[in-house]
């Protein structure tokens, strides 16, 4: 999941990661979420230290809602999981001092957050309280995408954006877990992650087809924006690890060379 700035329920959580060729990485993110008020989804992500606030680039995948569902079919079929996740998709199956520049992809607003400091540049319902990132000192370093979503349930196209890594060693996932304004040892997770890496992480699975076996047209490269193709290597194994239970409450890291 990731870190809100409100109360919310999430369930059904897909993160998607792969290197950029220049040392940087690419994240898709999707879930299924239900707040009473409109909250902002903050993911931290381990930039350089410096790293100017023009230096993130957000991707529209309004046109690609499914991504994450055709990725899983390049996997083996595993009967479904029904709990958090049946009931927040109930409502779909019945039917300087700047600011910071926003930006809209689909159906999203999008900032990208350069360090802490800066979040004072954002509106004042889209911060946490400092008593929150005083629970979180390991991000004083870190930048920060932000995502803002209107009150009600949401079942939207994955987000998606390309950041510098710090170190273009690893796959930086964020699943640490702040619905509350409080930092818990363990969360309840209700995750599948994926990522391609010319390294199998361990312990986590390989899928039996490549991208370009996925179901529907998307491949059709009319369909493609040419700045949007590099995320996913149609012709090499993706890797997913789900996780669905209580477990640390952090993020995964994971090798991640090109």
């Amino acid at each position: 999941m990731c870190i809100f700035t409100g109360h919310v329920d999430v369930g059904a959580t897909k993160i998607f990661a792969a290197p950029k060729a220049d040392g940087g990485q690419y994240l898709l993110y999707q879930m299924v979420s239900s707040s009473a008020t409109s909250v902002a989804m903050i993911l931290p992500i381990p930039v350089p230290p410096g790293t100017p606030e023009t230096s993130v680039r957000f991707l529209d995948l309004k046109f690609w809602p499914e991504f994450f569902q055709e990725l899983a079919t390049i996997f083996p079929r595993q009967p479904q999981d029904l709990s958090l996740r049946k009931r927040l998709l109930a409502p779909f199956l019945k039917g300087d001092r700047r600011k910071l520049e926003v930006f809209e992809v689909g159906d999203y607003v999008a900032s990208f957050v350069p360090s802490l400091g800066d979040f004072s540049r954002l509106d004042d319902q889209f911060r946490l309280p400092q008593t929150t990132w005083d629970q979180l000192p390991g991000y004083s370093e870190f930048g920060f995408a932000v995502f803002q979503f209107a009150s009600g349930t949401h079942r939207m196209h994955p987000v998606a954006f390309e950041f510098p890594r710090r170190d273009p060693k690893n796959l930086f996932f964020p699943t640490v877990h702040v619905h509350d304004g409080r930092v818990h040892s363990q969360a309840r997770f209700d995750h599948a992650l994926y990522c391609q890496t010319n390294l199998a992480p361990p312990g986590w699975e390989c899928s039996v087809g490549v991208p370009c076996d996925m179901g529907g047209d998307v491949f059709q490269l009319e369909r493609w924006d040419e700045s949007y193709r590099p995320f996913l290597d149609l012709y090499s194994p993706v890797y997913r690890r789900k996780m669905r239970g209580t477990f640390a409450n952090r993020d995964v890291v994971v090798g991640g060379e090109v």
